[in-house]
């Protein structure tokens, strides 16, 4: 069995699938390859001994002390196109995101929403769990939440739980929102200027920077299409978990496109090249003022390609 099995979301892009598998490069180099990301974890374990156990890894690469992860040994001695430990630690959702992943994994295998159910009895690592013994508390977590209705509760044998019950009108909500949101898209949309001195160390830099921690970055002038641009640049927006709004040279599509995704709700990383943001003429005035509502935001000044590219990897990874 050389998939990531089970429904066990990757930890590079998040993708369910199963195409994101196991290879091998000899016996000592056991690897997890991304299909999307296009990169690899060299480990120091045998892959096989935790494919019932992916939740354990999550958990050794994101809590347990430096020095005994189980990639740790993740160096520049190892095959090109490796991944860091801290990239890998960035796609670790919090408690609320791995409770949103076992409502949505529930929600997609139950035919009837409505009918009780057994609800524990799925694999720990959908639940990031540890072991089978720790899902009832996510189940109930899940309940307090007001996901969830349990009607009934037993012990088994080996004194695990396991709650029966069904999905609460709240929860349906919940998980439909979910499946339709752009929560875990692995996209970001670029805004910014075109055809300025700029533009293509804007873009280069902001598809490194996204590159870096697994997201993939286009502008709205990639790829063909049909129809109004303007419907192509909300549609892109729309199917985006971020949007990078660059303002060097002061362009009003990017007002206009960091406006529409800010209305959405979607998250917006706003950046400005530092030489032109701080111009000033020879009486010690600025030369160019973005509008007040944005200059004042916490916004990344970058000074050139390496740098933007380095400040928009760290703050992506900050906003996981």
């Amino acid at each position: 069995m050389d998939k990531t099995g089970k429904g066990a979301p990757c930890l590079l892009c998040g993708a369910i699938d199963g195409k994101c598998t196991y290879d091998h490069i000899g016996d000592d180099h056991p690897t997890y390859h991304c299909h999307y990301v296009k990169k690899k974890l060299y480990f120091d374990v045998n892959i096989l001994d935790i494919l019932d156990y992916w939740d354990v890894l999550g958990y050794l690469i994101n809590e347990a002390p430096e020095g005994t992860t189980l990639v740790d040994r993740i160096t520049d001695s190892t095959p090109p196109n490796s991944i860091t430990v801290d990239e890998v630690r960035s796609k670790i959702p919090n408690m609320s995101g791995k409770l949103d992943a076992l409502l949505r994994y529930l929600y997609t295998i139950t035919r009837e929403v409505f009918n009780t159910q057994l609800l524990t009895d799925i694999p720990p690592n959908i639940a990031y769990c540890l072991a089978p013994c720790d899902v009832p508390s996510r189940i109930k977590a899940l309940e307090m939440l007001g996901y969830l209705k349990i009607e009934r509760k037993y012990e088994t044998p080996t004194s695990i739980e396991e709650y029966y019950g069904c999905f609460t009108p709240q929860g349906v909500f919940r998980a439909e929102e979910l499946i339709s949101s752009n929560k875990n898209s692995q996209k970001v949309f670029i805004a910014m200027a075109f055809n300025t001195a700029y533009s293509d160390m804007i873009r280069s830099a902001i598809k490194k920077g996204c590159n870096y921690v697994g997201y993939t970055a286009e502008t709205v002038d990639e790829g063909s299409y049909v129809g109004d641009i303007n419907d192509r640049i909300i549609s892109e927006i729309n199917k985006s978990k971020f949007v990078v709004a660059d303002y060097t040279g002061n362009n009003y599509g990017v007002y206009y496109e960091s406006g529409y995704a800010r209305g959405r709700g979607i998250k917006i990383i706003e950046t400005c090249n530092k030489d032109w943001f701080e111009k000033k003429d020879n009486h010690g005035n600025k030369i160019n003022k973005l509008h007040f509502d944005v200059e004042h935001r916490n916004m990344i000044l970058w000074e050139n390609e390496e740098d933007f590219a380095a400040r928009l990897r760290d703050r992506l990874e900050s906003l996981q």
